[in-house]
């Protein structure tokens, strides 16, 4: 996930973040919601932790070897 650098700083990564949330949800497709990243991003990280996301080394394991630059793998956890 990305946003212009003209919308940094204005929360539009978690609107962005939080809308999907709510989607998955909604629309039922939620069984299971994660996400792979990179710990240089340790900016987009804390907005996912911020937000209910919690380090799960199974979904690392399981889909982290497919993505070369990924060395993180995180699940929602509703708070």
């Amino acid at each position: 996930m990305g946003v212009l650098n003209a919308a940094r700083g204005q929360k539009a990564g978690e609107f962005l973040l939080c809308a999907a949330i709510d989607h998955a949800h909604k629309s039922g497709w939620a069984e299971r919601l994660y996400l792979l990243t990179n710990r240089k991003s340790q900016a987009a990280i804390h907005l996912y932790r911020k937000n209910g996301f919690v380090e799960d080394g199974e979904i690392m394991d399981r889909f982290g070897p497919q993505y070369h630059r990924c060395d993180v793998a995180m699940r929602y956890h509703s708070p």
